[in-house]
């Protein structure tokens, strides 16, 4: 068993003097620290694509070997196509005219947009059910094949997130009755599991295990790239049925309190009224206090129900000190802001 040298300089404002003093620890045989790690490389082989995981101990590396991925048993993840027309089959929801009932518009998901637990997208697509695919489409020149990539899977609810995520990727419910296109991965699970497992996929534990496989990290505001198959990849943890009762109600608890944040915007399906219309108050200026105060309120009511489900997590996968502090330092909390600028994948 042969042992190699890794040094993680990434968070040294000062990498040259970091440089340094590690190689002096190297040297002079002291304990390896959060700069130095020595690993046997043939460890890596235990993670999906072998990726140059040294910064977490064996234990972190073993779970991917110890516990099943998220693409086994009952759970799917699969990608719909691109119609290669976006002006013909796609329209904003508030573009369709009042006359157009006779034909079937539904939501179409495309991604481009990052909310936690609820999500929805502005797009819908004309849709042929009777064929099954995108109305008029017959396929490309020399081609029979005339219905988009697994759309079997489609109409169906589950969980999605973006491809091209900045910083951090979230998994939000899809409730039925969508179609999702090549850059919107769908993920697909029994609904006795759906919640819990939302819950444990927007977890800092299997966030970080996820980025484990990425050919770079979240440093430095990098957009991220969440290949289909590291999603697949990722181990997920028994889970008991207390734990799975607790998870299911933080995560429906914070897919309530995300929609609630949305009720405000005109865009938006839920739209209910101004944000200055849902509070009380006989002054501009005591609305505005009301309605940041609802703010504040929702946001620590989401960052208690992200927390609740963080503890469970990192139990279910047995990871806590060290691990836990390594596996947290490669996910990023992005701002509300960073959660609606989200790139896409996009080749139309």
């Amino acid at each position: 068993m042969s042992q190699t040298v890794f040094l993680r300089l990434l968070q040294a404002e000062d990498k040259a003097a970091a440089l340094a003093d590690a190689i002096v620890a190297v040297r002079d045989g002291e304990p390896p620290s959060l700069a130095v790690h020595v690993v046997d490389p043939g460890s890596f082989r235990q993670v999906p694509g072998s990726p140059f995981a040294y910064w977490v101990s064996e234990r972190i590396r073993q779970l991917f070997r110890d516990l099943p991925p998220f693409e086994s048993e009952d759970r799917r993840l699969r990608l719909g196509d691109h119609p290669s027309d976006d002006f013909r089959y796609l329209r904003l929801r508030w573009e369709i005219p009042p006359d157009s009932k006779s034909l079937e518009w539904l939501a179409y998901y495309k991604g481009g947009q990052n909310r936690t637990y609820f999500d929805e997208t502005c797009l819908v697509v004309d849709w042929d059910s009777a064929r099954k695919t995108y109305r008029g489409f017959y396929g490309r020149p020399g081609r029979s094949n005339e219905r988009p990539s697994n759309y079997q899977y489609f109409l169906l609810p589950g969980l999605t997130c973006p491809n091209r995520p900045h910083l951090r990727g979230y998994f939000s419910h899809v409730p039925p009755g969508g179609i999702f296109g090549h850059t919107s991965p769908m993920l697909h699970l029994p609904a006795k599991d759906h919640w819990s497992t939302c819950a444990i996929l927007n977890s800092n534990a299997f966030i970080g295990l996820l980025h484990l496989l990425m050919p770079r990290g979240s440093y430095g505001g990098q957009t991220l790239k969440y290949e289909v198959g590291y999603v697949r990849s990722v181990p997920i943890p028994l889970i008991a049925t207390t734990d799975k009762s607790r998870l299911e109600q933080c995560a429906k608890t914070s897919y309530e309190l995300s929609r609630s944040l949305l009720t405000t915007s005109n865009t938006s399906h839920v739209f209910c009224l101004p944000a200055l219309l849902q509070v009380t108050g006989d002054t501009l200026v005591e609305r505005i206090a009301g309605w940041q105060a609802r703010l504040d309120d929702t946001q620590r009511r989401l960052a208690d129900c992200q927390r609740q489900i963080d503890e469970i997590a990192f139990r279910l996968y047995g990871i806590d000190g060290e691990d836990r502090r390594a596996i947290e330092e490669g996910v990023a909390t992005p701002t509300p802001s960073d959660e609606e600028t989200e790139e896409s994948e996009d080749d139309s």
